[in-house]
């Protein structure tokens, strides 16, 4: 999934920039167990400028499958992309 996220989201121009350093920081963790990113999570915020960032939704369960969240994650890519595009062309 994190390959996924990295593919699709790399060129992604986040809203927040919380939010882009937040993908930052997850996809440089080199491991996918959830106990550990969320272990060094805080950590690496902090170190990054974002101390205050509250983590805990990021690990609430879900019921998406692992096709259901690639399709929004291009979903999210390219209504993005589309809003800019049409930025560019105003």
């Amino acid at each position: 999934m994190r390959a996924t996220a990295r593919d699709v989201l790399q060129a992604y121009r986040w809203r927040e920039p919380v939010h882009q350093v937040v993908f930052d920081v997850v996809l440089n963790i080199p491991t996918d167990l959830a106990e550990l990113v969320r272990s060094q999570l805080p950590a690496r915020l902090t170190r990054r400028g974002f101390p205050d960032v509250d983590i805990d939704d990021f690990f609430k369960p879900h019921q998406l499958s692992k096709g259901e969240a690639e399709r929004l994650m291009r979903e999210l890519r390219d209504q993005r992309s589309e809003v800019y595009t049409e930025r560019r062309r105003s």
